[in-house]
């Protein structure tokens, strides 16, 4: 696999896939990495910072943990012009992105029945890396998603109408009277097109996860919310019920109604306390000047922009560097990105 990490627009990177598609993604925080994959149809790793919602939830997870989030293939900022969409290439998105990062083992999670789909695929492929497994608002199958009533009409009237299609995304899953669900609908069309949407779908509407799921074995927590109408929570307790040891929780209301709860109830899984602050990073391999240079550099700052940050020259940034790779062993920038990201030393740019 080719990967190459480049800094494009603010923090966005870029890796390229197995089969070569460009997938753009961004790391946000400090801590353990959270690498969280959104619903296809909501996924833009740079304007979605501009949605409230988004960006609460993602503020939130990044707050403990260092969030890795990307677009897949055909959304966002990623490759659009895709020919292939089934579940298969998905999961090779995901694997191009903890490739490049040098990611050892993570915590993963999926916000829908689609990325919920994908990260089950690698944790049953890769169990060895992924340490915990969230599942939110997730189910087992297309066949079980197209039964429910709503999802049922929704995909009808994406056949019909474009925006309409995206109008009711929102507003089933905030509730017809909120704010943000219009919102959201703008928001989806900046995402990806009508003709992904429906040839996504297409793609995959045989999959079914049933036979891989006793099959998964890091720790699993499924979310449930009580007021998104097109995954009910008897999905999410199905769902559970062939994960050995899954457990459950249920968040009253819609995906954005309790922002909090379930931010803290992911960090409680995860082992965290979500009422204290972040750990701080100590790391004695690397003097002061050393792991501020590493943070910077897992940021996305270049060697220039470094030595103008700290108000030195580029022949000393590049010896900090040099003395960097030599203490933490790293062959090169992507596995000093994952040292860094595995000990919460990752400075974004601006911060």
């Amino acid at each position: 696999m080719r990967c190459t990490i480049r800094i494009m627009e603010g923090d966005v990177r870029y890796c390229t896939t197995a089969d070569g598609v460009r997938i753009a993604y961004t790391v946000t925080g400090t801590g353990a990495p959270l690498v969280w994959v959104a619903d296809i149809l909501a996924s833009h790793v740079q304007r979605e910072w501009s949605l409230p919602v988004l960006r609460e939830y993602y503020s939130a997870a990044a707050s403990r943990r260092t969030l890795i989030r990307f677009d897949s293939r055909g959304s966002g900022l990623s490759d659009r012009e895709i020919e292939d969409l089934s579940l298969e290439p998905r999961v090779r998105d995901l694997e191009a992105v903890a490739d490049s990062l040098g990611l050892g083992e993570f915590a993963l999670l999926g916000d829908d029945p689609i990325s919920g789909w994908v990260v089950v695929t690698y944790a049953v492929l890769h169990p060895e890396r992924v340490s915990h497994l969230i599942l939110q608002d997730c189910c087992v199958s297309a066949s079980d998603f197209t039964s429910v009533p709503s999802a049922e009409t929704l995909t009808e009237l994406l056949m019909r109408d474009w925006e309409m299609f995206t109008e009711n995304v929102g507003s089933l899953q905030f509730g017809w009277a909120a704010p943000q669900a219009r919102e959201f609908g703008q928001y989806i069309r900046t995402c990806v097109t009508e003709q992904t949407v429906k040839r996504s779908y297409a793609a995959l509407f045989s999959v079914d996860v049933s036979s891989i799921l006793p099959s998964v074995k890091a720790p699993t927590l499924v979310l449930g919310h009580t007021a998104v109408r097109t995954q009910p929570v008897s999905m999410s307790k199905d769902l559970a019920a062939l994960i050995p040891d899954a457990r459950v929780r249920v968040i009253e209301g819609g995906w954005g109604d309790n922002i909090r709860d379930a931010v803290d109830a992911i960090h409680e899984f995860l082992g965290e306390d979500a009422s204290t602050p972040g750990p701080a990073v100590t790391e004695s391999l690397l003097t002061a000047r050393e792991a501020e240079v590493l943070s910077l550099l897992a940021g996305g700052y270049s060697g220039k922009e470094i030595a103008a940050r700290l108000t030195v020259s580029l022949s000393t940034v590049q010896r900090h560097i040099a003395n960097i790779y030599a203490k933490i062993d790293a062959r090169g920038r992507v596995d000093a990105v994952s040292y860094a990201i595995k000990h919460g030393l990752v400075q974004q740019r601006g911060a």
